[in-house]
C-alpha cells in the first residue's frame, strides 16, 4: 500500500468571516468621519445666516438714522425759519427776550409755536404761532403777528388775549372734567383740513385697553379751536 501523508490545505477567508471584519472600533470612527462634512455644512449655513442677519439689522439701523438726521436737519431749518420772520417783525430786543420758542407740530403745515412767558404769572392765551408752508417759505397769508398786540398782551395780558396755548389746553380739559386716563395724555396742534381758521388743540385721553385676541382701545376727546375757543368733544375707539 502506497501511504500518502496528509496534506494541510490553507482556505482563504471567505466573505464574513473573522478575518475579514474591521474591528468595530474602526467602523465607528469611519462612519463619523462620513458625518463630519454634514456637521460642517449646517455649521456654515448658519454662520452665513447668521451675517446675512447682522448685515441686514445694520442696514436698517442705518437707514433708521439717516432719516432720523433728515428729520432733525429739517426741524432746525422750520425753527431758522421762523426765528428769522419774528426777529423782522419785533423790532425790541427786551420785547423778543419774553418770547420763547416751544415746538413744532407739522401736519399740511409746519406749525411753529412760541410763548409770551413773564415771570411774575402764569399768563392765559399767551401763544404766537409762525406757520411754514411745505416750501419751506412762511406762510404771510395765515401768519397774523403784529408788534403792537405782542406789547398791549404783555402790558394788560388780563384785557388782550393771543392765541390759546398747550397749558390753556389742559386748564379747558380739567374744567370739562376729562379724566386722567390710564396713560399719558396724547396732545397736538392740527389743522382740520385746509382751513387755516380751524386750527386746534386736540387732547386725548385712553380710558380702556386690552390685548385679548385683538387690540382693543378707547378714551375721550377734546379739541378746542386757537381762534375761538369753540370746543368739540368726541368718544373714539380703536381696533386692531
Amino acid at each position: 500500500m502506497v501511504a500518502y501523508a496528509a496534506q494541510r490545505r490553507t482556505r482563504k477567508p471567505t466573505q464574513g468571516s473573522t478575518a475579514s471584519m474591521q474591528p468595530l472600533g474602526a467602523m465607528k470612527k469611519k462612519k463619523k468621519m462620513k458625518q463630519l462634512p454634514r456637521i460642517f455644512l449646517v455649521l456654515i449655513l448658519i454662520i452665513i445666516g447668521m451675517n446675512c442677519s447682522s448685515t441686514k439689522s445694520k442696514k436698517l439701523e442705518k437707514a433708521i438714522a439717516l432719516y432720523e438726521e433728515k428729520k432733525r436737519a429739517e426741524f432746525q431749518q422750520i425753527k431758522t425759519i421762523a426765528d428769522e420772520y419774528l426777529n423782522s417783525k419785533i423790532s425790541e430786543g427786551q420785547l423778543l427776550n419774553q418770547i420763547k420758542f416751544d415746538t413744532i407740530y407739522r401736519s399740511s403745515s409746519n406749525l411753529v409755536i412760541y410763548n409770551i412767558e413773564n415771570q411774575n404769572k402764569i399768563l392765559r392765551n399767551n401763544m404766537i404761532l409762525v406757520i411754514v408752508d411745505s416750501e419751506m417759505k412762511v406762510d404771510l397769508t395765515n401768519t397774523k403777528l403784529y408788534e403792537s398786540e405782542i406789547k398791549s398782551y404783555i402790558e394788560y395780558p388780563e384785557k388782550n388775549k393771543l392765541l390759546l396755548s398747550r397749558n390753556d389746553l389742559i386748564r379747558i380739559a380739567k374744567q370739562n372734567e376729562i379724566e386722567a386716563g390710564i396713560k399719558p395724555w396724547e396732545i397736538h396742534l392740527t389743522i382740520s383740513g385746509k382751513d387755516m381758521n380751524n386750527i386746534n388743540w386736540c387732547l386725548r385721553n385712553t380710558l380702556s385697553e386690552s390685548n385679548r385676541g385683538s387690540y382693543r382701545a378707547s378714551g375721550k376727546s377734546m379739541c378746542v379751536n386757537i381762534f375761538n375757543e369753540k370746543i368739540e368733544m368726541t368718544s373714539w375707539e380703536s381696533i386692531s
